[in-house]
């Protein structure tokens, strides 16, 4: 029986092959029948076993770039073998598979309702209009195998003008931005080794295959639908979105959508501290001074997303609304973010509150307007919190949480698990799971 994960491996291995047969001229002799199926079923094994295997090797050097000790390689019977850390893999899953971080991400559930209306304003295009159009050219076909049967691009944009008045250069703009052809697909490499790419059927749903010599597209009603949730998802609050749609009005809505996401997760976080009671200030642009003369941090360390005291602790606090990731190569760009930028900007910042922490008792008395008020700072702290789980989470240089997280530092969230790792003697590892409140 096979499992998820390699379920997982054979679909994306499959939507490889379909990229890339925008390449390959296909030559359509036969009608279709599953003697057909008899007779590829070897190719396809090997297909599945060669692409299978090309994603678990780039998954393990994108692991091992972000830590050098997660994969080890043994020799025996002459055959090389990759296996992971145990360690490692157990941590992955957790990080992965923990519900409890997911109870408390923050997302843009108004995302999908905004596009929409985004196409009425830009593009004069009505959302309802575009299912219909795929659902009518597939019914049309339903006796030769409705959305399997490829048809003349064009007959997108101009079914939805014909049938719901929609010019046909609006639909041309809106279906080019969906579509994956010979000219923009990825190479293979990068197909492998930057899955978050748009170039990908992911987000591109119809495809242009070269039939008997003539281009030819296919769009599934169900590709289309994840093509345009994935966009929602993970793409125009990043200011990722097709270069075919690029204009000032679809513009200021991918921007808006960016502004949003930070603001949604801080006004998260912040919801946070005030059913905690944690004292803390949002986006410190200056350190407040009794005679007004406010010290400004706006360039040089920077703005602060929070500064919050709790235990003897001052934690300063950077905020990052991260894309959900899937994979290694997706959890690289993360590890690549923290480590080139993210760290040394914090480190940075810092430093400048434990040079100044006079001058933060005095910000936090003004703010308290408590005179009296003394900090009692043991430590100051960096702090990453991000929306939801990524691997650099494991060993980055400066803590990073989950809202989830954040509520059992602050001593009032749910109950949590603690590991412990030992090792028997035939070298297995063995975990050792408690409980607390």
């Amino acid at each position: 029986m096979m499992d998820l994960q390699d379920y997982a491996i054979y679909r994306r291995v499959l939507k490889l092959c379909l990229e890339h047969a925008c390449d390959v001229e296909i030559k359509f002799e036969h009608s279709f029948s599953l003697v057909y199926l008899d007779e590829i079923a070897s190719v396809l094994e090997q297909i599945l076993y060669i692409g299978a295997e090309a994603y678990y090797f780039s998954s393990y050097l994108a692991e091992e770039k972000m830590s050098a000790t997660g994969i080890d390689i043994l020799y025996e019977d002459n055959c090389f073998t990759f296996r992971r850390s145990f360690y490692q893999e157990f941590l992955q899953l957790e990080m992965m598979g923990n519900s409890q971080h997911s109870s408390l991400a923050v997302f843009n559930n108004q995302c999908f309702t905004e596009f929409q209306a985004t196409l009425k304003k830009c593009f004069s295009i009505e959302y309802k209009d575009i299912a219909a159009t795929i659902w009518l050219i597939h019914d049309y076909n339903a006796n030769k195998g409705g959305e399997l049967v490829l048809c003349n691009w064009s007959l997108f944009p101009a079914v939805l003008e014909e049938a719901f008045g929609t010019e046909y250069k609006y639909g041309d703009i809106f279906f080019s931005g969906l579509t994956i052809n010979k000219n923009n697909k990825l190479s293979l490499r990068d197909a492998i080794y930057k899955p978050d790419n748009l170039n990908r059927c992911l987000y591109r749903p119809i495809l242009i295959w070269n039939v008997n010599g003539k281009p030819m597209a296919i769009l599934g009603e169900a590709a289309f639908d994840h093509a345009i949730i994935s966009l929602c998802i993970n793409g125009f609050g990043w200011g990722k979105y097709p270069k075919e749609w690029v204009c000032k009005c679809f513009d200021e809505f991918v921007n808006k959508q960016k502004h949003e996401n930070g603001t949604r997760l801080e006004n998260a976080i912040e919801k946070i501290f005030m059913e905690n009671n944690i004292l803390y200030d949002r986006n410190l642009k200056f350190i407040r001074k009794y005679n007004n003369r406010n010290i400004n941090i706006n360039n040089m360390p920077g703005e602060i997303d929070f500064l919050f005291i709790h235990e003897g602790r001052i934690y300063v606090v950077d905020s990052k609304y991260q894309m959900l990731r899937y994979d290694m190569n997706n959890f690289r760009n993360d590890y690549s973010y923290f480590n080139e930028k993210y760290n040394l900007k914090l480190s940075q910042k810092i430093k400048f509150i434990a040079d100044h922490l006079k001058e933060i008792e005095e910000h936090f008395q003004i703010l308290k307007k408590d005179y009296e008020f003394k900090l009692k700072i043991d430590v100051v702290e960096g702090l990453f919190i991000i929306n939801v789980p990524t691997f650099v989470m494991i060993n980055n240089e400066h803590k990073i949480v989950t809202l989830f997280e954040l509520l059992n530092m602050i001593g009032k969230g749910p109950t949590y698990k603690s590991y412990s790792f030992t090792v028997t003697k035939n070298g297995r590892p063995s975990l050792g799971i408690s409980y607390h409140d």
